[in-house]
């Protein structure tokens, strides 16, 4: 009698050990292995967003620069502007101002080459017109001058035709030699064309006869 006593409460016990393990389970979802709540914040950490943690980037895309086009050498030369001269060439007398024609210029520069080395490259205009007028383009007339840096030009009086108006004079620096700065663009013939001048001539000095 004593023995069925006990075996009541015991039977009880088990039984309710299934129900007791299943709301245990049932709340133990909401937590973590650690016991922290499933839907906090902590339960899902971010990781590699703190300071000092290593985070792999994606994979950056590197964006091919354009290469700088130099041209070829034929094409530098098609391009490259020639340099001409141009002047006038006048004769100044008490009668007043007049063309001399058949007259010429010297244009002189000072150079570079490959080697850096200085040179200096003169050549002579072709004759004046009937207007006094000559032109000169310095890379028709100096074979290699484009393999020469050309740093400074001048342009002088060379000749004049005429006896009675052949001595040169410094106006516009004529003797002294005219530095070549102005220039404008002939696109057409692709040269950069320096204006000089005008130049001038006089007559010979008359002499005077002295008596005694």
């Amino acid at each position: 009698m004593a023995l069925s006593r006990l075996s009541l409460p015991f039977s009880l016990l088990v039984l309710s050990l299934p129900v007791i393990a299943s709301a245990g389970y049932d709340d133990s979802s909401k937590y973590g292995f650690d016991g922290i709540p499933a839907d906090s914040p902590q339960a899902n950490p971010i990781y590699g967003t703190k300071e000092g943690i290593y985070t792999p980037k994606p994979e950056e895309k590197v964006e091919e620069k354009e290469k700088p086009y130099y041209g070829t050498q034929k094409e530098e030369k098609e391009n490259r502007l020639t340099i001409g001269v141009q002047g006038l060439v006048l004769c100044k007398s008490d009668s007043g101002y007049s063309p001399v024609q058949g007259a010429s210029a010297k244009i002189t520069c000072k150079a570079v080459d490959e080697d850096g080395v200085e040179k200096s490259v003169s050549i002579c205009s072709e004759a004046t017109d009937e207007r006094g007028y000559f032109i000169a383009p310095l890379s028709n007339k100096l074979s290699g001058l484009e393999k020469l840096k050309v740093r400074e030009c001048q342009a002088y009086l060379h000749s004049s035709p005429l006896k009675n108006c052949n001595v040169p004079t410094n106006v516009n620096r004529g003797i002294d030699g005219a530095l070549l700065s102005a220039f404008r663009v002939l696109k057409e013939k692709k040269m950069k064309l320096y204006s000089v001048g005008p130049f001038f001539y006089t007559p010979q000095p008359q002499s005077t006869p002295t008596g005694y």
